[in-house]
């Protein structure tokens, strides 16, 4: 059996990316980055408000934006 190395960093996106919603995901990657929902709201050019409805799973995810 080959083992490979992994970083912490890459296991901690791994756990934080599991089996969960989106809006779930979206929540625990905001607090994993350390980020209000003002400052996610401001780098991702989604409202607050909607962000907000997302997380809590009231509102789909029907944005893209390609940086």
């Amino acid at each position: 059996m080959q083992v490979t190395k992994v970083s912490l960093r890459e296991t901690r996106v791994c756990t934080l990316v599991g089996m969960d919603s989106i809006g779930v995901t979206v929540r625990r990657f905001r607090r994993w980055r350390g980020l209000t929902l003002d400052q996610l709201a401001g780098l991702s050019g989604i409202s607050k408000g909607y962000l907000s409805k997302i997380e809590n799973e009231q509102k789909p995810v029907d944005h893209v934006r390609r940086w």
